[in-house]
């Protein structure tokens, strides 16, 4: 079984939305706030701050500025990315794998979430672990995948289960048992695709094994 990459959503600016009944005078003040926000950011950025450099990027991005520029918005990332902004460092990454500005680099993109998930960023860790496991952007390394799967499952990422299973599951010599011992807990975290997984596996293993695998993950922290 083959898992699709899961990607968690890159951070956006949250922008203040005026009620329905705000006056014309309030919708001028924060227009006037929000321009100065913007300004003040834009200058940061320009002095070398790489959040400001990263939050400007965004701005650019979503058309906070009037209009979406994201050529520019990539610059500023990259800037970010360099003055090791963890975030921006993910959101180069995401670009870059995917191609969605400029052409696809899997091998920056594999890079640019090793150094996010090096300073803690579970979601980078967890492309960085995706990548590993296949192969996308460098050599196989499913010690080290393995490793990042367990750390996200940690963190919250239920899918990190299922890769697990199906790396415990895999090679000259597999871990049913354990293998069905993932399976269970991505179930229990409420992956789509870990019930069929793991019927799969209770049919091949005998009573004993599968409750083996059932004390696992009861186990498991």
């Amino acid at each position: 079984m083959r898992l699709a990459l899961f990607l968690m959503p890159a951070v956006m600016i949250a922008l203040a939305v005026l009620p329905v009944s705000a006056s014309a005078a309030d919708r001028k003040v924060e227009r006037q706030s929000y321009g100065e926000a913007m300004r003040w950011y834009r200058e940061r950025a320009e002095a070398g701050d790489p959040k400001a450099q990263f939050y400007y990027g965004l701005a650019l991005e979503n058309g906070a500025q009037g209009k979406l520029d994201p050529e520019a918005a990539v610059e500023w990332y990259a800037r970010a990315a360099a003055g090791g902004h963890a975030m921006a460092q993910f959101k180069l990454g995401l670009i870059r794998q995917f191609g969605t500005v400029g052409a696809a680099d899997l091998v920056e993109a594999r890079r640019l979430y090793g150094l996010a998930a090096a300073q803690g960023l579970t979601e980078a860790a967890y492309n960085l672990a995706v990548m590993l496991e296949d192969g996308t952007g460098g050599p196989v390394d499913r010690t080290r995948a393995r490793e990042l799967f367990e750390a996200t499952a940690r963190a919250g990422f239920g899918l990190a289960f299922l890769h697990l299973a199906r790396l415990a599951g895999d090679g000259d010599d597999p871990d049913l048992v354990r293998s069905l011992a993932w399976a269970l807990l991505a179930e229990r975290a409420g992956v789509a695709a870990a019930e069929a997984f793991g019927d799969t596996l209770r049919h091949s293993l005998t009573p004993e094994r599968v409750r083996q695998a059932e004390d696992q993950a009861s186990a498991w922290r």
